[in-house]
């Protein structure tokens, strides 16, 4: 004797089909966000991945900054888009003027690293120069 028949899945689905629907719908809603979780996930690991060598270059930028501040010059940016490379990073260095005043002036500056293999994935880290007569001192 068959305890279930086609009937009686057929009055089942009849009688809940928005419930059925609705539920769908979760499950569908629920798969989407577990989904993109992971994505956003796998994403965060490759970030930590690149800080190590982001700091690396960025001790030597602030060494830099400590002591002769030539963080402008093509040979310094040169040599530091080397090892960067070597680390599998690409690394970007932008300044912008916050204020000037008699001669001294006052710096946002902006150090942006890019992994080699994947190009969206990026770091990045501020800090601030103050320059007076071609003398500066900073902080990054």
């Amino acid at each position: 004797m068959r305890i279930f028949n086609m009937s009686f899945y057929y009055k089942f689905i009849k009688t809940n089909d928005k419930i059925l629907a609705l539920m769908a719908i979760l499950v569908l809603v629920q798969i989407f966000f577990i989904h993109s979780a992971r994505r956003d996930y796998a994403r965060q690991i490759n970030l930590e991945n690149i800080k190590p060598e982001h700091f690396r270059i960025q001790a030597l930028l602030s060494e830099n900054l400590m002591s002769v501040c030539s963080y402008e010059s093509p040979q310094f940016i040169k040599g530091l888009n080397k090892k960067a490379k070597n680390f599998g990073i690409n690394v970007t260095i932008s300044t912008n003027t916050l204020l000037e005043i008699d001669g001294i002036s006052f710096k946002k500056i902006y150090l942006v690293s890019k992994d080699i293999l994947n190009p969206d994935l990026l770091y990045s880290t501020d800090g601030l120069i103050m320059s007076l007569n071609g003398k500066c001192y900073g902080l990054i």
